[in-house]
């Protein structure tokens, strides 16, 4: 019974341990605050490239599988939760906010409930000037 027990904490402790980190309000605001995020959306299987700015400005540009681009600037925060927000210029883009975490240097967006939304890799600058 013991031996049962120790199994259950241990594989409890390992599960954790595979999550991915969520990162704080300030990890995400130092991760993001004048860097670029090269990403890609699994629902629409798109592509992006989004600078932040320092001053809390965002332009970013969106690729779809049928090669459109489409382009939109804005404004980003970090709430109090810690989760990356954006609000979008171009009226068809989605203003919303996103938890940001890191797993050995990948980092996933998720939603509230806890569901991938976008994936990314951090790029130091602005790489590509957007």
């Amino acid at each position: 019974m013991a031996l049962l027990a120790v199994f259950a904490v241990w594989s409890v402790a390992c599960d954790a341990e595979a999550r991915p980190k969520q990162l704080s309000a300030e990890e995400v605001t130092t991760l993001l605050r004048g860097n670029t995020v090269y990403g890609f959306n699994p629902d629409d299987e798109s592509s992006y490239v989004m600078f932040h700015a320092v001053d809390g400005r965002v332009r970013a540009e969106l690729s779809g599988l049928d090669r459109s681009i489409s382009r939109s600037d804005g404004r980003w925060w970090v709430n109090d939760l810690g989760q990356l927000c954006v609000d979008w210029d171009n009226f068809r883009w989605v203003s919303s906010c996103a938890a940001v975490n890191e797993d050995d240097g990948a980092i996933t967006f998720t939603d509230d409930n806890g569901r991938i939304i976008s994936f990314g890799e951090i790029e130091v600058g602005n790489p590509d000037g957007i």
